[in-house]
């Protein structure tokens, strides 16, 4: 959803999901973050000093608007609430109430038989994916298998869990401004922060670390800060970023010293490619002990959108899809940068989102607001 002249907003898989179950929530929850309350906005959505072949956007258009006209930062935050309320406010949680229901009716089946063919349910493939989230089941190819048994009471408090959600989603306490472009393009980023530490949030920025003298000029600091590092050394991120600046990686190594000066807690994440830049762990594991963040995360590159053209990006006839690391291939190469988590603590892990967080240098708890 477009906001403003270049600002914008769109919630994450994650914030559906979160309403939809009312207990599946992203890996922030790590960080105590309800994705219910959770804002994925930008102020700053078509520029980047990157064009990431790994992008789920189409990051081409390079880095000044046509017209330099910026958002005000109070409007912004208020547009942002504003918008979040009256998508949530526009849902129907019968629909989704309505799903337990039918897993209710999908696990009386399963009492009986233990095992049921997906055919026999008379659902669309769709709904099957909703429902299934309810139940104690694994699939096996067309059929569910019954794996353990559940009480009358726990369907009813998820359809509890799913009324609260939908209650605590109107009520947004958290900001990941990270939806697309570089936000430390946006000349109000202090302004911004302060307007949402103003009414109570949590806020979270995800920079590519190319502009240091913006990060080290800010008044106000985000709750936290993630900065990606995309690549082990200058010849890879060369390939994987296509930076729209001539000195991208030295920039980003400035960006790796302030790390540890900044009072905020601070991540390094690295999006991980397949046979790209999932390679010379030893070589990411001296960057990361160079800037010493609190966190250290490991992402797979997920394939979404734009990031389907990754092929094309590189020049090369690949399919994107062995681009594309499973969770086990993300605990493998977090286990080679930390060297078996002996240097880095494990803290754990998300299977789904195939991520693995490291603890680094905490200077605090996990938990924001702790």
């Amino acid at each position: 959803m477009k906001i403003g002249h270049n600002a914008a907003l769109k919630p994450c898989y994650w914030f559906w999901e979160k309403i939809r179950t009312g207990f599946r929530n992203c890996y922030k929850g790590f960080y105590g973050i309800n994705s219910a309350q959770c804002i994925q906005c930008t102020p700053c959505e078509t520029l980047c000093t990157h064009r990431c072949v790994f992008c789920w956007r189409d990051m081409e258009k390079g880095t000044k608007l046509e017209t330099e006209v910026w958002d005000e930062p109070r409007e912004l935050v208020e547009a942002f609430i504003k918008n979040q309320k009256d998508i949530v406010k526009g849902l129907n949680i019968e629909n989704y109430l309505k799903n337990v229901d039918i897993a209710e009716e999908v696990y009386s089946k399963l009492l009986q038989k233990r095992k049921i063919k997906v055919a026999e349910l008379g659902l669309s493939k769709k709904k099957v994916e909703q429902v299934l989230k309810f139940l104690p089941v694994v699939r096996e190819n067309d059929e569910l298998i019954l794996v353990e048994e559940i009480t009358p009471q726990e369907f009813e408090n998820f359809r509890k869990m799913i009324k609260k959600e939908y209650e605590n989603a109107l009520h947004p306490k958290h900001a990941a401004i990270s939806l697309s472009g570089e936000p430390m393009m946006y000349p109000y980023m202090s302004e911004l922060l302060e307007e949402f530490h103003k009414k109570g949030f949590t806020t979270f920025i995800v920079t590519n670390g190319t502009l240091p003298e913006n990060i080290e000029s800010l008044d106000v600091l985000p709750k936290q800060l993630y900065v990606t590092l995309p690549a082990p050394n200058k010849e890879i991120y060369e390939k994987v970023c296509r930076p729209l600046i001539k000195d991208g990686w030295e920039r980003l190594m400035r960006t790796l010293e302030l790390l540890d000066s900044l009072n905020t807690r601070t991540v390094i994440r690295i999006t991980a490619v397949k046979h790209l830049n999932m390679c010379n762990p030893d070589q990411y594991r001296k960057l990361v002990e160079r800037a010493n963040p609190w966190f250290l995360e490991v992402k797979g590159f997920t394939l979404e959108a734009y990031a389907s053209r990754i092929g094309i990006r590189l020049g090369e006839n690949i399919d994107p899809r062995e681009l594309v690391p499973t969770h086990e291939d993300i605990l493998m190469f977090s286990k080679e940068i930390s060297e078996n988590f002996s240097l880095f603590g494990k803290i754990g892990e998300n299977k789904e989102s195939r991520f693995v967080l490291m603890e680094v240098d905490p200077k605090g708890p996990v938990k924001i607001g702790e």
